[in-house]
């Protein structure tokens, strides 16, 4: 698979797969722009990559979920007057629990990452791309983009709207020289998942890939006709039961979620037990602060609430 006729504004590029993918892509002769928010990561990219035959890789410390920081990025690309004919979208995170123990911003924020700052990343990019050679716009999601799973819900509305988006802008798009696809990992040995998750697929016995694995698979799903592509064949075989016999799913789920609601409120049952004791630690302060001979007292609750244990 040869790159070299591409050039590539990579989001998500410090993570485990965006570093694998960025990795590759300069293998095969991409110039690749990676997006990341760790610098120092970043810096260790540039230092990586095998540089392009012509031009550099560009590297760009930011956070897409933030407008003016999306603006900086692309008004560079503008004035250094770059000509990327691809973007992928691999920026996300993920919060393994049961969605009544997750907290509002951390739900916020998947959906920040996840599906906004995709969407608007894509919409500055089309401009970009779509008077360059083969334009094209991958959007990296999950297996759980078209499957609903007990312990990450919040996950899946993002990577359900993923795909969706990517399928409703490739038929908006159709007319165009711009092509778009949607990529779909499974599980993946990266710091993305949680012990818990890990923990649960190690005891379920699901298969986990590789970053390295999942980008070789992405470069290749990029040079095929295929407007969609889910890793593992197993996978592959789930999500078509789903979307056939989706009440054989569900019930083959509901034996597992002893199980998953074990690993899924591990971590989340010890956030629940902090935040209860700094409550009552809170309201025992003030009912000490009632009683002026008790004053000690509530200047140490004030204090244990500072600094729990």
């Amino acid at each position: 698979m040869n790159f070299t006729d591409r050039q590539v504004i990579l989001t998500g590029a410090t993570g485990g797969i965006g570093r694998a993918v960025a990795q590759q892509l300069a293998e095969r002769g991409a110039r690749v722009i990676a997006i990341g928010r760790h610098q120092q990561t970043l810096r260790d990219l540039e230092h990586q990559l095998p540089k392009p035959a012509t031009d550099h890789h560009v590297f760009f410390s930011a956070d897409i979920t933030d407008s003016s920081e999306r603006l900086r990025v692309f008004k560079t690309l503008h004035q250094q007057q770059l000509r990327p004919n691809c973007l992928i979208t691999l920026a996300g995170v993920n919060d393994f629990a049961m969605f009544k123990d997750q907290a509002a911003d951390t739900i916020q924020n998947i959906i920040d990452l996840n599906v906004s700052a995709s969407l608007f990343t894509t919409q500055m990019a089309i401009p970009l791309i779509r008077h360059e050679k083969n334009p094209l716009i991958v959007h990296v999601g999950s297996v759980f983009g078209a499957l609903g799973y007990p312990g990450q819900s919040v996950y899946c509305a993002s990577k359900y709207a993923l795909r969706g988006f990517s399928e409703a802008l490739r038929r908006e798009l159709s007319d165009t020289p711009i092509t778009v696809k949607y990529f779909a990992p499974r599980a993946t040995q990266t710091a993305f998942n949680s012990s818990s998750m890990r923990q649960l697929n190690h005891t379920l016995g699901n298969t986990v890939d590789a970053p390295e694995t999942v980008a070789r698979a992405l470069l290749k799903f990029m040079h095929t006709t295929r407007s969609e592509y889910t890793m593992g064949y197993a996978e592959r075989i789930f999500v078509l039961l789903n979307q056939l016999l989706p009440g054989l799913i569900s019930r083959a789920l509901k034996k597992q979620m002893p199980l998953i609601r074990q690993h899924a409120t591990a971590r989340s049952s010890t956030v629940n037990y902090h935040k209860l004791s700094q409550k009552l630690s809170h309201k025992l302060s003030h009912k000490l602060s009632d009683k002026p001979s008790h004053k000690h007292l509530s200047q140490a609750s004030k204090t244990s609430d500072q600094k729990p244990c």
